[in-house]
């Protein structure tokens, strides 16, 4: 192993140092854009680099983006100052939609300080409402919620309603993230003005809000009667599929608290219809997962199946689809920032061939020293592996002799004779075998030897002395030999990971997982997997 991770050294050193030459060729479009705009001022590229973002031709924006910023300096103009602090903004917003959050905050955050420098109080609320949605994006709701608030004063101050509302929007559903009353109803308070009577958004939101409240405070007719104020007239007309769909969830949701649950099944299938017709998988997963919890609840087992099916076929979809985005998303964001790297180069470059040359040889020493620092390392790291392996191996010596002697000394008075013992442990084999008193959640060690006729001071020395452990591991690990056959058993693989925790006689999945993979290996998610694909 250590051979092998020297060899992948070098050939790392070696492919970097002659691939140089190649990658600067591959980026070659990049600085011909590059030397195409650099005499043209900074006004003129932010406006063909905004035109290329809104073409979708992200990477030659980001070009442009970076080439103003790389103009920035403390003694420039006012002017070209809010220039940079609006290709930062841009830059942010591109990074933001690769979801490359701590690149984007980044580049809000130096938008932002410009703005301050320059005292554009107007732009830096704009930043300040995307660096809020930077942080919804991490339900980070309280740190959003300032940044929305700077932005909904200005546009109050300004007169500017419709922001405003927009704003309002964000605040009342950044409130309800925190499940904090008290930061809900001041919200809820600005929505009743009087400029945002007409404004279908904040008057939803208003309501669904309300209903929360109400929800919160277990007063569900309420909150129903909230909720479905939503839905009334022209705020339905009004409103969009997305935001249809979570208030038919927050009904069916009220109704399921009230325990009435044709209706709670009633409205989650008109959070469906829309669901379906927009494609929204998330929905759609989270509303076949409550059908199923209600089916569970009025004993519907034929419906509760379908339901949990079509959960599983969705779940799995909708991972998937994440997963290729997420991949897709991190190919061009390594290019994105290749990009970036190469403009910084270019606007520094002088004597490019040279500078390269130098470069790989200092590399090349670099290497060859790291490569040295690297063996020293490797060669200290195994003496001192092999070194701490010893003093590891002699600690487990001595804990294993003090645990054999605390044995000895526990049961040293004990008067159970070898043909007890042996026969104590017999029948303790055959009713762990032939029984499921064990799958019983209060199955304890005085049950056990009051089923063997015997007292649960020599059942435990027993199981001590001849299994080597105590009576609550003995008993899990065959309520884990339980699991793995019922996680392999057709009859049960539309169970979930809890309910089958809870039929093998453990409380909650909690205390089921770490169990299970002590004894196994593996959790009991990815051993479930396997098991349905094998």
């Amino acid at each position: 192993m250590l051979h092998f991770k020297i060899i992948l050294l070098a050939f790392w050193c070696t492919f970097f140092l002659y691939g140089a030459n190649a990658t600067i060729k591959e980026n070659s479009s990049v600085s011909a854009l590059y030397d195409k705009y650099l005499s043209m001022p900074s006004k003129d590229i932010l406006e063909i680099a905004l035109k290329y973002d809104s073409l979708q031709d992200k990477n030659k924006a980001i070009v442009l983006y970076t080439l103003i910023l790389g103009r920035y300096k403390e003694d420039m103009s006012n002017k070209d100052k809010k220039i940079c602090a609006k290709a930062a903004n841009a830059v942010g917003i591109l990074y933001a939609g690769l979801y490359n959050y701590s690149k984007a905050l980044k580049m809000y955050l130096w938008s932002d300080k410009i703005c301050m420098k320059i005292q554009d109080s107007a732009y830096k609320t704009i930043v300040n409402n995307n660096i809020g949605i930077i942080y919804t994006a991490f339900q980070d709701n309280k740190r959003a919620i300032p940044y929305f608030k700077q932005f909904f004063d200005w546009q109050i101050a300004h007169k500017q309603y419709e922001c405003a509302g927009d704003a309002l929007n964000n605040l009342i559903y950044c409130a309800i993230g925190t499940q904090e009353a008290y930061i809900l109803k001041k919200y809820l308070l600005y929505a009743k003005e009087s400029p945002y009577k007409n404004n279908f958004i904040v008057t939803s939101a208003y309501y669904v809000g309300m209903s929360t409240l109400f929800n919160w405070n277990g007063q569900l007719d309420s909150a129903l009667l909230y909720a479905q104020k939503a839905l009334d007239g022209k705020m339905q007309k009004n409103s969009v599929d997305q935001h249809l769909c979570s208030v038919y969830q927050q009904i069916a949701n009220t109704f399921y608290n009230l325990k009435n649950y044709d209706s709670a099944l009633v409205y989650l299938q008109k959070s469906n219809n829309y669901a379906s017709k927009n494609n929204y998988l998330d929905v759609l997963c989270e509303n076949y997962r409550k059908k199923a919890k209600i089916y569970e609840q009025i004993h519907s087992p034929t419906e509760y199946i379908k339901c949990i099916h079509q959960y599983l076929i969705l779940s799995d979809s909708l991972y998937s689809i994440k997963e290729y985005g997420t991949l897709k998303d991190l190919i061009y964001g390594a290019q994105v920032e290749q990009t970036e790297e190469e403009v910084c180069k270019l606007q520094k470059r002088q004597k490019e061939n040279q500078k390269i040359i130098h470069l790989q040889k200092g590399i090349l020493m670099g290497s060859t020293l790291i490569s040295i620092g690297v063996l020293s390392l490797l060669l200290f790291l195994y003496l001192q592996k092999k070194k701490l392996k010893r003093s590891y191996q002699n600690l487990f010596l001595k804990n294993q002799e003090l645990i054999e002697s605390e044995k000895r000394g526990r049961y040293s008075s004990s008067s159970l004779n070898n043909t007890q013992k042996d026969s104590l442990i017999e029948n303790i084999c055959k009713l762990m075998e032939n029984s499921v008193l064990f799958l019983d959640p209060n199955f304890s060690l005085e049950i056990l030897s009051e089923e063997l006729q015997s007292n649960s001071k020599y059942v435990s020395q027993v199981i001590n002395e001849h299994f080597h452990k105590n009576f609550t591991t003995f008993v899990n690990e065959y309520r884990v030999k339980e699991a793995c056959k019922l996680f392999a058993d057709d009859a049960y693989k539309n169970l979930t990971i809890e309910a089958i925790a809870e039929k093998v006689g453990f409380k909650n999945r909690t205390s089921f997982n770490p169990v299970f993979k002590k004894y196994t290996g593996i959790t009991p998610s990815q051993y479930m997997n396997m098991c349905l694909n094998s």
